[in-house]
């Protein structure tokens, strides 16, 4: 199945630990606005699509990241290897 927007995922780090997260945008870089300073260098690296995920730590606590996709594997903007796991979507 295809990541898509408002779909929930479990997000897995290098260091294995887990949580659960919300695609709340995704776009192929193609996609993205021309006067995004960073498309050029998503794409020179192979950046196939980008998208930005929210996940709670507590109740009140809710942080968002971006995650690239290389060459089919997902990584954050520190290229740390993540595993999405769909686990439910609309």
């Amino acid at each position: 199945m295809t990541l898509r927007s408002n779909m929930r995922v479990r997000i897995t780090g290098e260091d294995g630990q887990s949580l659960m997260g919300k695609v709340e945008e995704i776009r192929a870089i193609a996609e993205l606005p021309d006067v995004w300073a960073s498309k050029e260098v998503l794409c020179e690296v192979g950046a196939e699509q980008y998208a930005m995920i929210s996940y709670h730590t507590s109740p009140n606590a809710q942080f968002m990241f971006a995650a690239v996709q290389i060459g089919g594997e997902w990584y954050d903007l520190r290229r740390q290897k993540l595993e999405l796991e769909i686990v439910w979507y609309a």
